[in-house]
């Protein structure tokens, strides 16, 4: 259906009936600053919206949106020590190794 109350006349997955949206809110809110960038938004006379969610700013409360396409992956780099045991290293100082 297309949209009739932000994004008008572009097809909506939230668009309802007659001037309604299904989306709670009846309306879709604007990008957040986290979405800076991201290919997925879209230039409308009432703003600059996602095509993909209608709440952005819901996407980024639990970290990183699924569907972000300017963040690259972070992956954490998790430096690890080996720990050891002060008797097993007196042990193998005494063997020489």
């Amino acid at each position: 259906m297309m949209c009739k109350t932000v994004k008008p006349d572009k097809e909506c997955l939230f668009a309802g009936g007659k001037d309604a949206c299904n989306y709670p809110g009846g309306k879709c809110f604007p990008v957040v600053k986290e979405c800076d960038n991201c290919r997925r938004i879209r230039e409308f006379e009432s703003g600059r919206y996602c095509t993909s969610y209608a709440n952005p700013e819901k996407r980024w409360r639990l970290g990183m949106c699924p569907l972000n396409t300017n963040v690259v992956a972070q992956v954490k780099v998790v430096e690890t020590t080996k720990k050891l045991n002060p008797i097993k290293a007196a042990k193998r100082a005494k063997k020489g190794k």
